[in-house]
């Protein structure tokens, strides 16, 4: 998993959980820099990496609202289908290109369906700092439950002790303390580090083909993707907005 990770880094109604009312709608369109940008990628049996001809990552109509998250108000959902050992991606050329201080870095969440993601390393947001580190933000480490049946793991947003907690690519563990989130903790303890980019990773970690659904991305690019690649809500610099 850790390897696949290392090649994505290189070739790359509605209340929200805050309590205050925002109609996501379907966003607005967005300019090239902030299209999100999908892909799949299958080992070509010598190492390399190229497109899968057996996994798909894409945005689906669920067929009525309710079966995708349950914040928005649309019916539409990112889906990704992994075949055993390959991956797939989601970014912008903006999340690319972050280089601020992670504790200053607002709006990195998503939302999921609870029984599609079941074990650490199967999704996860990567935010890559300028020193090489990497801070894993895998929703097993960092959750709530918003319905019967999804999810969502704010990584900046929740600052409740003990209530999330992140890996580093050194093996250290990061927990939110009650007055920051755990890109703040990971700040105090790595000072003048900055955070580089993120991506959301995708990963094709157990013998069967598995199917992650994914909603409401988050990426630290101040938008927030909900129905489209190409449409995405303005977060406007606030965490209970998104």
């Amino acid at each position: 998993m850790r390897s696949k990770l290392l090649i994505c880094v290189v070739t790359l109604g509605v209340l929200s959980v805050a309590g205050t009312a925002f109609a996501e709608g379907n966003g607005t369109t967005v300019n090239s820099d902030n299209k999100l940008r999908t892909h799949a990628y299958m080992d070509d049996g010598t190492g390399n990496y190229v497109t899968s001809t057996c996994s798909t990552i894409g945005w689906k109509d669920m067929g009525q609202n309710g079966k995708d998250s349950p914040i928005d108000t649309n019916d539409h959902a990112l889906v990704a289908t992994i075949c055993p050992g390959d991956f797939a991606e989601a970014y912008t050329t903006r999340s690319l290109n972050i280089n601020k201080a992670p504790g200053d870095v607002k709006n990195i969440s998503f939302d999921y369906l609870t029984s599609s993601i079941t074990g650490a390393g199967q999704v996860y947001i990567a935010a890559v700092m300028n020193n090489g580190t990497i801070l894993y933000l895998d929703p097993t480490y960092c959750s709530k439950t918003i319905s019967s049946t999804w999810s969502r793991a704010d990584f900046t947003g929740t600052t409740t002790a003990g209530a999330c907690s992140a890996y580093d690519s050194n093996g250290n563990l990061y927990t939110s303390n009650g007055t920051e989130n755990v890109l703040q903790v990971f700040q105090d303890a790595n000072p003048g580090v900055l955070l580089s980019y993120t991506f959301m990773g995708f990963f094709g970690v157990t013998s069967t083909t598995t199917t992650y659904v994914v909603d409401r991305i988050a990426l630290g690019t101040d938008k927030l993707y909900n129905y489209s690649n190409g449409k995405a809500f303005q977060c406007q610099g606030s965490e209970a907005r998104c």
